[in-house]
């Protein structure tokens, strides 16, 4: 494989969690928008990938914030231990007004643009009600958006944010890599052959 793919994802939070806004915010500075702290750092500053992003998932009971990128393989350890170094930095530096400033907009934008038809809003209706949100939830997002202060946002980061427990996940040419890992943790190897996506 010319390329390797990587995940680096943290344990994160239930869509009902009441943090979840500040969260979203907050990811949004880390590495969810193409001028996030992440994109900027690998894209930009170091040419590793052609583009870095992370999203905060979460479902009715659980969630997880996942960081993902691509590199060329002999670049693979220095991409993942360069988002190690964002996560890390972000935890010691967390958001900035203008960040968050930044974030709202585009959320909010977003989130409008998605309710232009019948059936995206039958899709939020369904997806509040899937995880567990009150029947109003929708009303109040855009205010919720607009209100949540740099304190809120940093505070939830501070809370739910753990980079130094973080699961990794690469695909690609494993030998050509792992050694390079050595440091990082225990290094698990599994070959495409005996991949088995519902394991355990």
């Amino acid at each position: 494989a010319p390329q390797s793919r990587i995940f680096v994802g943290e344990l994160g939070v239930p869509r009902n969690n009441p943090d979840f806004i500040p969260l979203l915010l907050a990811d949004h500075a880390y590495g969810e928008d193409f001028t996030s702290r992440l994109n900027l750092k690998l894209r930009a500053n170091e040419g590793l990938t052609y583009g870095a992003s992370s999203s905060l998932q979460s479902f009715r009971t659980a969630g997880a914030f996942v960081t993902e990128t691509f590199t060329r393989t002999e670049k693979t350890a220095e991409a993942v231990k360069m988002i190690l170094d964002v996560q890390k930095d972000f935890a010691a530096n967390p958001t900035t007004a203008t960040e968050l400033s930044d974030g709202q907009k585009p959320i909010i934008g977003k989130f409008q643009l998605g309710l232009e038809t019948p059936e995206a809003v039958a899709s939020r209706l369904i997806s509040g009600a899937v995880n567990g949100l009150p029947p109003d939830y929708w009303q109040g997002y855009v205010d919720k958006l607009k209100s949540a202060t740099l304190d809120q946002v940093n505070a939830a980061a501070k809370k739910y944010r753990q980079p130094d427990r973080t699961a990794i996940v690469i695909v690609g040419n494993a030998s050509q890599f792992t050694k390079d890992l050595a440091g990082l943790g225990p290094i698990r190897t599994i070959n495409v052959e005996d991949f088995d996506p519902v394991a355990t």
